[in-house]
Formats: C-alpha cells, sequence, structure tokens
C-alpha cells in the first residue's frame, strides 16, 4: 500500500472518533502486544541481522521493554484519559471546568 494512501486511511478513521473510546485504545494495545509476543522470533532475526543483537539482548532492549510498557499503559489508560477537574473562574459561578484529554492525531513514530 502507497504510505500517502496509508496516512489518508488513518487520518479519515481518526476523523470518525473511534479512537476516543478507551476501551478501543486497550483493545488495539492487546492487538498489539499479541503481535510482537506471535513474531517475537522474527523480530530477534531481524535484530541480529541487523544490530547482530543476540537474542538475549534482542528481548533485554528491546522486545521485554517494549511488552513491560504497554503492560503499564493498559493498567493506566484509563486514568490517564480521565476528565480532570481544575478551578472555575469566580465569572463562570456556578459552573464545572475540566480538562478533557484526547488523541492528538493518527499516527506516533519514536525513533533514538
Amino acid at each position: 500500500m502507497d504510505i500517502n494512501k496509508l496516512v489518508k486511511n488513518q487520518k479519515n478513521f481518526f476523523k470518525t472518533g473511534k479512537t476516543k473510546d478507551v476501551n478501543f485504545r486497550i483493545e488495539s494495545l492487546n492487538k498489539l502486544y499479541d503481535a510482537i509476543k506471535k513474531y517475537e522470533k522474527e523480530i530477534c532475526e531481524a535484530l541480529k541481522n541487523d544490530l547482530n543483537k543476540s537474542q538475549f539482548e534482542s528481548y533485554m532492549s528491546e522486545i521485554g521493554m517494549v511488552l513491560s510498557d504497554l503492560n503499564y499503559a493498559k493498567k493506566k489508560v484509563r486514568r490517564w484519559t480521565k476528565d480532570k477537574r481544575v478551578l472555575t473562574p469566580i465569572s463562570q459561578f456556578h459552573a464545572k471546568s475540566f480538562i478533557k484529554k484526547e488523541p492528538y492525531g493518527v499516527a506516533l513514530i519514536i525513533s533514538p
């Protein structure tokens, strides 16, 4: 698939608002966790070919850390997405103020 078409599809999906649902986010984290576990051997082979990492080093420095972070995110995502009450200005007496946390966009790319 063409990268431009892929990004366009991701943006269109993001606009549906489905990614705002916490259960969808947890399900996505679970799918990523399962995919990493399923392809762990292939990931180790790629790290061996590209960086000459041993299987132990691959797990300790790459795979295991990501799996641990995914578990942490699954445990915390409900709290992270919860609305946060904040002080309301006196000029808005009787109103309630809060910060609503929502996803920004379609992709997160992390690189060393």
